[in-house]
């Protein structure tokens, strides 16, 4: 692939320049030898940009990228040997201080044996053979008649933003969404949608080409009131082009609320969900189809148990829903000059001044994108590492990049700009990332250890490899992930089943962003939040070096839940700050030992967390539900309580909290004070 040698021959050049520094390049005498390349490199990597670009349709171009992709790797190679060289020399000459001399061994220089002095002088001969042999091969390389015809281009130094098209939907809503255009289609889809009378299952297809708005439409169409208002149940399933039926089938069945572990074959999970759809009304939306078998051969079967559905399909293809036999099927339209525009300038983060001295050349560019919204972003997350000034925007806009018309579908000039911005190191860990299949599931944490290990790691002082990669994965995630805590109108947020997390911190809140002008107030209108069956959660920590005392977090919130999170220790003590909190719900949370949540909640339930041994400073709480705590030992500072509703498991019928508290309440509130007892069985 032509695209790896950029970032190949990146890192080359930056182990090459670190090898010279080491006290190896001395003991083997390869300084000249090594200076020479390095300079050789340098110039190099000025021509493969234009080389890469010229690879699409240029065959002998894609060959000289080859040549230069193998070089890199051997001569990687014939580094790591050297350094493998001088961990040995150096373990030999600390064995051999350790132990005593023996007196069948001459010394040179008081440490080596003339045997291994010997044995060096011949790997020194070896090594620096092949790195002339290297610099030979290099200049023959360079003396190839394509390198006249190339173009001398700045490598990236920077860090800088990608905009590249991670497939991984979700039904959220992406903040700032521009143009009339998709308000229009909206309402439209959920007018025909709501005017369905008769009750039966019904395909309704959204189709258009690839970066089009698809995905952004059928979320605006998936949060319309009136679409809950009218279904039981709502899910958003991207399908992509290789999924797993397994997976995909126990994702629908988690909302419906049901263990999907009751099958493990196809089969088995069809029959768990036609049971748990039965008689039940339902809005599903298939996102990014492919293949019209995962309605046909996968969920149709299942699905037509229940008594009303729509299954709303995004594909690129109208001949799926043709032969689905949608009831409506809409044409996404591509966005309008003016629309485009305002999508640019939000995406590239700049001031109404300095849009209205770009105007002119950020329509030309909008106009190049071809009035699509993702390349339109992919665009604005260049122009964010570029000067706000014509110069540099009409650099970008007469980039040869935009005239080459065998650019791979999935890629286009938009797209490929973004990518060829990145440096070397983030243009590796992004083509490590496109090794795996799409929509496949990844712990972050793994990626972060699989770059380390890799080596597309860059060392900087002070810091480790890892801190340095979890660095990259923010870059590679922004904006391409929404920005869960900027996100301004977002007042309903469920995070379920998410086995991987351990920890929930600062990309919560989103204070981690390279420098970005973020909002103030994370979450500003987040007026529900839901944390549930993530059974390896283990902290979760809003407090971060960027905010301060006295930051405001989830002004909105009214209600929270906490749910089956067994491995939780704590709840982020932040959140006492959330003054609008109504409802706190938390259930199965068996290793917190401690709730002081929030002094403004009204209502605080509380079930099933086993080593919980303290409640207390709810001072304006009045009703509070307490199951299945049995290692509860202290409940105080609830002077505004007058409802409580009590349970005894069988093993624990004692709660010695509970006298103490009844009698302050019954001296606070007298008559008002209700107690309510109920016997529940012991659950593990």
């Amino acid at each position: 692939m032509d695209l790896i040698v950029s970032a190949v021959f990146g890192t080359l050049i930056q182990n090459v320049v670190d090898f010279i520094s080491e006290k190896t390049t001395a003991m083997l005498g390869l300084e000249g030898e090594l200076e020479r390349l390095h300079r050789r490199l340098a110039f190099v990597e000025t021509l493969i940009s234009h080389a890469e670009i010229r690879s699409f349709k240029d065959s002998s171009a894609s060959n000289w990228l080859n040549l230069l992709r193998d070089f890199a790797y051997d001569a990687e190679d014939i580094i790591d040997s050297c350094r493998s060289w001088s961990q040995g020399e150096n373990s030999l000459l600390e064995d051999r201080e350790q132990s005593s001399s023996s007196s069948s061994d001459v010394l040179v220089s008081g440490k080596l044996s003339i045997l291994s002095w010997f044995k060096n002088a011949r790997f020194r001969s070896r090594i620096n053979a092949q790195i002339e042999k290297l610099n030979d091969r290099l200049n023959d390389i360079c003396d190839d008649k394509l390198v006249s015809t190339l173009e001398l281009t700045k490598p990236n130094e920077h860090v800088g933003v990608t905009a590249v098209n991670w497939r991984q939907t979700c039904p959220l809503v992406e903040p700032d969404i521009v143009g009339e255009e998709i308000t229009i289609a909206t309402k439209e889809l959920v007018e025909v949608i709501v005017g369905f009378t008769e009750k039966m299952i019904r395909i309704v297809g959204i189709v258009g080409m690839g970066g089009i708005g698809k995905t952004t439409l059928a979320q605006k169409v998936y949060n319309d009131p009136k679409i809950s208002g009218n279904f039981e149940h709502q899910m958003w399933v991207c399908v992509s082009q290789n999924y797993s039926e397994i997976d995909l089938l126990k994702q629908i069945i988690r909302a419906f609320r049901v263990d999907c572990r009751m099958g493990e074959t196809t089969g088995e999970l069809q029959c768990v969900l036609s049971s748990a759809i039965y008689g039940k009304s339902f809005f599903l939306v298939l996102d990014d189809v492919w293949q019209s078998d995962v309605w046909t051969s996968l969920l149709k079967t299942p699905l037509r148990n229940a008594i009303n559905g729509i299954i709303v399909i995004t594909t690129r293809d109208r001949n799926i829903l043709v032969r689905l036999q949608a009831a409506y099927i809409h044409q996404v339209k591509k966005m309008s000059r003016n629309s485009g525009w305002e999508l640019l300038c939000k995406s590239s983060y700049i001031s109404s001044d300095e849009a209205k001295s770009l105007e002119n050349i950020g329509m030309q560019i909008v106009n190049k994108c071809d009035f699509l919204p993702l390349a339109i972003k992919a665009i604005g997350g260049v122009l964010t590492t570029k000067n706000k000034t014509e110069r540099d925007w009409g650099n970008l806009l007469s980039n040869d990049v935009w005239s080459i018309k065998d650019l791979p579908d999935v890629i286009g000039g938009a797209l490929y700009l973004s990518y060829r911005d990145l440096p070397s190191n983030l243009k590796q860990c992004f083509l490590f990332i496109c090794l795996y299949p799409e929509d496949a599931a990844m712990s972050r944490t793994d990626l972060i250890r699989f770059w380390v290990a890799a080596g597309f790691v860059k060392s900087q002082k002070d810091k480790l490899l890892e801190e340095i990669a979890e660095e990259y994965y923010y870059e590679l995630s922004w904006p391409v992930l929404p920005p869960l805590g900027q996100l301004p109108s977002l007042k309903i947020l469920k995070i379920i089943g998410s086995n991987s997390i351990v920890k929930i911190g600062s990309e919560f809140l989103n204070y981690h962003v390279r420098g970005m002008i973020i909002v103030k107030i994370p979450f500003p209108k987040l007026e529900i939040l839901q944390i549930e069956e993530m059974p390896n959660l283990e902290e979760w920590c809003l407090k971060t070096e960027e905010n301060k005392k006295g930051d405001i977090y989830f002004p909105s919130l009214k209600k929270l839940n906490v749910i089956n999170c067994p491995k939780l220790g704590a709840m982020p003590q932040e959140l006492k700050h959330a003054k609008n909190l109504k409802e706190v719900f938390i259930k199965g949370v068996l290793c917190i030992m401690e709730i002081s949540l929030n002094p403004y909640c009204d209502g605080l339930h509380i079930e099933n967390c086993r080593g919980l041994e303290r409640i207390g400073d709810h001072p304006k709480t009045t009703r509070v539900n307490i199951f299945l705590c049995p290692a509860l030992r202290c409940v105080q500072n609830f002077d505004a309580l007058v409802e409580l509703r009590v349970a005894y498991d069988l093993l624990n019928a004692y709660a010695p909290w509970l006298p103490e508290l009844i009698d302050r309440q019954n001296l606070l509130h007298g008559d008002n004070f209700r107690v309510y007892y109920f016997r529940v069985e012991h659950s593990s």
